[in-house]
């Protein structure tokens, strides 16, 4: 109890602090960007952020993008962009003079947004799987009091279905009008089979691939606390997969790796190309033929392409009696697998016109919005604003 009181008054106080900034004038034609607090330019800020330095009504906006790391200051190849990293004072002097701030993991409480200030929280996954923010409890999902804070300043939270709504309204306990359902603007790429075609032509390029080749990818999500992960199985299974593959589609399969950004050491396996270090998850999700997850919300994207995604969860049991769930695995956009074993036989016995079926009554039944047009209706929201 002392504790929480302590962590209470710690966050008041730098809120009390942070509004020394408000000394600042806020420039309304002015965005900040931030995915995954700086580690990443990709996600759905950075698809919004691409549409309006294209778009003639921004012409004369400036943006912010928080990226901690200078070298990936090259991927933004448009926009009038100032960069800052996470917690400088450039990260809070651009959060708290930009008249919109959109992110992909909201705005922390301690940092006190202004009243006129439009906070657009796009989040980063579809669907309803493991459980997050208020439905699990603070030692996984970290500081209740100031996810409260920062939710209570949330202007919208874009929804990418009627379940997603539903769950999060109590995860994160903001009120249902505040939720935008539009979908999520990273996953337009899949309406859009031009598009998918060009990232694939890329990404066979990058890594010296034929066009025939069957890409795999694996990426599991993190285990433990948020900002940690105790990942520690092998990657043999996956070889004995990508051999049945091999086997079932008369293609060479091409296993791909990518760990989730919490994730900083890990074995590089043999005969597999770790993708860890490519910029964006959603373009490759677009390029490859299958994806391997357990809990990731990725198995809503990558649904939304019709392509077969298998869901490998040795850690089944555990990482429910951890975590939870909001809805049943059986239930999920993929064939579940809890060994090596039921994944060799999904891709065995799969059926692809059976398995389409199962994914369109899927996204009916849990009410999606992704349609293709969510980076649209997101920019219409701003300009609404202006």
């Amino acid at each position: 109890m002392k504790k929480q009181i302590i962590r209470f008054i710690r966050i008041d106080l730098t809120r009390f602090l942070m509004k020394c900034l408000w000394v600042f004038p806020l420039r309304k034609n002015q965005v900040f960007f931030s995915a995954y607090e700086g580690k990443q330019f990709s996600c759905n800020p950075k698809v919004v952020f691409e549409k309006m330095c294209n778009d003639p009504e921004f012409s004369d906006f400036k943006f912010v993008w928080e990226l901690n790391d200078s070298n990936k200051h090259s991927l933004i190849k448009c926009g009038n962009v100032k960069f800052v990293k996470h917690n400088s004072f450039g990260y809070f002097h651009g959060i708290l003079t930009s008249k919109f701030i959109v992110t992909n993991t909201g705005v922390t409480g301690r940092i006190p947004l202004r009243k006129n200030q439009i906070s657009i929280n796009t989040w980063h996954g579809g669907g309803a799987y493991k459980r997050v923010g208020h439905a699990i409890n603070s030692d996984i999902s970290g500081d209740l009091k100031e996810l409260s804070i920062a939710t209570a300043q949330t202007t919208y939270f874009l929804s990418s279905s009627e379940i997603f709504t539903n769950v999060m309204i109590d995860s994160v306990r903001l009120p249902k009008e505040r939720f935008v359902p539009v979908g999520m603007p990273r996953n337009d790429i899949f309406f859009d089979t031009q598009g998918c075609n060009k990232l694939r032509a890329n990404i066979l390029k990058r890594y010296n691939l034929d066009n025939d080749d069957f890409l795999i990818i694996y990426a599991p999500t993190y285990r433990g606390a948020v900002g940690e992960n105790s990942f520690d199985f092998g990657f043999e299974p996956l070889h004995n997969l990508r051999k049945a593959v091999e086997k079932k589609f008369g293609r060479k399969a091409v296993l791909m790796i990518r760990m989730h950004y919490y994730s900083d050491n890990w074995e590089q396996t043999e005969n597999a190309i770790s993708v860890s270090d490519y910029p964006d998850m959603q373009e490759l999700l677009a390029a490859v033929d299958m994806l391997v997850t357990d809990y990731s919300s990725s198995m809503w994207d990558f649904g939304l392409s019709g392509k077969p995604c298998i869901l490998y969860t040795p850690d089944l049991k555990d990482y429910d009696l951890s975590r939870g769930f909001y809805t049943s695995p059986s239930e999920w956009p993929g064939v579940l697998c809890e060994t090596e074993e039921e994944m060799i036989e999904a891709v065995n016995s799969f059926n692809n016109d059976d398995y389409r079926n199962k994914l369109t009554t899927y996204f009916k039944e849990t009410g999606s919005y992704d349609s293709g047009n969510a980076t649209q209706k997101t920019i219409q929201l701003i300009k609404e604003k202006i």
